[in-house]
């Protein structure tokens, strides 16, 4: 019975001996349910639309019509998918949307109306509001008192290499056997591989377990000595004994479990947070974030179309841009624990504003390819320092229905941001607009993500 006592005691400190802390499992969830969906389903669109036009005789516009609707239903429901999950829980809600998604990109390929096709649309911005930007970093938050950023930037990592994968891995398949056919295994092998890791490794909320998050032992102890050092000090001055501290009184209660009740109290309220101006500015450097990313489409085009760079190079500077992002998400994540989000921030959009830049000024194809560099750390920003900025703005407290807000907006700019760009070509006849406006908005935030998270910390209770 001690030895069971002794167990349960060390899985509720954060501290478990012998076997894995379930934070570890959540963390390969997160992997399940967002790497390997996102990054081998959703990412792959792009190689389905020639073999559909050709096939079906339809516009491009009807071909790609899901991605018309998915980012406005994703919009629609993003202010209510925080609710959502807190009320039924991620391991009820997470395999549910990998298996909505799932059937529903299958039913395109057994299909031959448009319908599917709008049915998928609708489906994933439904799914896409859970698991696209919200769950992982909600996940994380709950689960690790410590290494966020960096475990945020792990899973984003891992999302870029399961998509340079997929995209040539589909291709091959839908050569060998059509496009239909290679939906479907491909539906088939990543619906079932992501469903079966999701349900095999995520877990409900800690405090609902009644497990303390990993590492809140650690913070816990390292708490405890700096309060027993000052009361320590405080009774010396006064000749007095020291007091007994509350930690050395209670009993049966873990150092851990207080400091995580203490840390999860600790922030701002959602009604308060969403009326203050460091949520508006926290909103609006999110804009600014993903309608800067959205300029990586843009990149290859204007390659092609300058006479100093070419299709070739354009086509590479994608690539690089993709490959510099795996490698940025993991360091900005790393920044972040280690200085803070406001210096992720900076640094992110200062990489990507100097990207922009130099992209736009090159005169050859070395400088193109540096800027391309450059721009791929800011664009790695949208998924690592979105999150991490919410956490310090406005603390744990209300993150969930918090951060499903900011990525509400994240869609909602995602889905203006093509247009943005298509009505400055038409406008312009040139690329340059599209540039100077993202070097304006990773400017902007590079001002507003310290200032919004100076003003919200000044909220917390």
């Amino acid at each position: 019975m001690k030895r069971a006592n002794t167990g349960k005691s060390q899985a509720r400190s954060g501290k478990v001996r012998g076997r894995i802390h379930p934070a570890w499992l959540v963390f390969i969830g997160c992997l399940g349910f967002y790497s390997l969906v996102i990054g081998f389903l959703s990412n792959t669109a792009g190689n389905y639309y020639e073999p559909v036009m050709q096939e079906t005789g339809w516009s491009r516009f009807e071909a790609t019509i899901f991605t018309v609707i998915m980012p406005i239903v994703a919009c629609a429901c993003s202010p209510f998918s925080g609710k959502i999950l807190n009320r039924f829980g991620p391991r009820t809600v997470l395999p549910a949307c990998v298996i909505a998604f799932g059937i529903a990109y299958l039913l395109t390929a057994v299909t031959r109306g448009l319908w599917s096709w709008i049915l998928f649309g609708v489906v994933y911005g439904a799914t896409s509001s859970f698991i696209m930007y919200l769950a992982v970093p909600v996940l994380i938050n709950a689960w690790f008192a410590k290494r966020m950023g960096l475990l945020i930037g792990i899973v984003g990592a891992s999302l870029s290499v399961c998509a340079a994968i997929a995209s040539p891995l589909t291709t091959f398949l839908i050569g060998l056997l059509g496009w239909r056919c290679a939906r479907v295994v491909m539906g088939v092998t990543v619906t079932a591989l992501a469903c079966a890791i999701t349900v095999a490794c995520v877990r409900g909320m800690p405090d609902t377990l009644g497990v303390a998050p990993y590492g809140a032992e650690e913070d816990a102890s390292c708490n405890t000595r700096k309060r027993d050092a000052l009361r320590t000090r405080g009774a010396r001055s006064d000749g007095a004994q020291p007091p007994q501290t509350v930690e050395a009184r209670s009993e049966g209660v873990s150092a851990a479990q207080r400091a995580s009740a203490h840390a999860d109290a600790r922030g701002v309220e959602a009604s308060r947070a969403m009326r203050s101006p460091a949520f508006v500015l926290l909103l609006v450097s999110a804009g600014c974030f993903v309608m800067s990313a959205t300029l990586c489409q843009q990149i290859a085009s204007f390659g092609a179309e300058s006479p100093h760079i070419g299709a070739v190079a354009g086509a590479f500077a994608v690539s690089i841009v993709s490959s510099v992002a795996i490698f940025a998400k993991i360091f900005l994540g790393w920044v972040s624990d280690r200085y803070g989000a406001r210096v992720a921030a900076r640094m992110g959009a200062g990489c990507g504003c100097m990207g922009a830049l130099v992209m736009l000024c090159a005169s050859g194809v070395p400088a193109f390819f540096l800027g391309a560099a450059l721009f791929g750390c800011g664009y790695s920003a949208l998924s690592v320092v979105n999150p991490l900025a919410t956490k310090d703005c406005f603390g744990p407290r209300d993150y969930t229905r918090i951060y499903a807000r900011v990525t509400t907006a994240v869609f909602f700019f995602n889905a203006i941001g093509a247009s943005a760009y298509a009505v400055i070509y038409d406008v312009t006849g040139s690329y340059a607009g599209m540039f100077v406006m993202v070097i304006a908005l990773y400017a902007t935030a590079f001002l507003i993500v310290p200032l919004a998270i100076s003003l919200g910390s000044k909220l917390w209770k």
